[in-house]
């Protein structure tokens, strides 16, 4: 077989392949806001209906902050204990706990992901 052949063989096989793609579709583009207006190219039929990682509007997104349990979780899994807030204000906590050495120590955090922003240690006076 020649170059040309194998060029006509692969189209008609594409061709068939896009059709079947097509018909497979039927029930999606029902579905589909768009197919009613009569957009009904196979590339749009194959596209998905929502994307959530855009934001189409341009709103700022709101990031929410952590409760003050999910930030006691956290800290826990990092190795404090006896943990007890202080304050709270705007995106920080400020709480003391004791490490796993058992050193007390005054912690500020962050309310998005519970980052440890400052860490001093207590020091006892006699």
């Amino acid at each position: 077989m020649t170059f040309r052949t194998h060029l006509v063989a692969m189209a008609t096989a594409v061709m068939i392949a896009g059709s079947a793609a097509t018909a497979q579709a039927g029930s999606i583009v029902r579905l589909m806001p768009d197919a009613a207006a009569g957009l009904s190219s196979a590339s749009q039929d194959l596209q998905p209906v929502h994307n959530w990682r855009r934001n189409f509007n341009h709103t700022p997104v709101r990031r929410l902050n952590l409760t003050a349990n999910q930030v006691r979780r956290i800290l826990r899994h990092k190795g404090f204990n006896r943990i007890r807030f202080t304050d709270r204000s705007g995106r920080i906590y400020r709480l003391y706990a004791r490490t796993r050495h058992g050193q007390r120590v005054r912690l500020v955090v962050s309310a998005r992901n519970a980052r440890i922003i400052r860490w001093e240690p207590i020091y006892r006076i006699y």
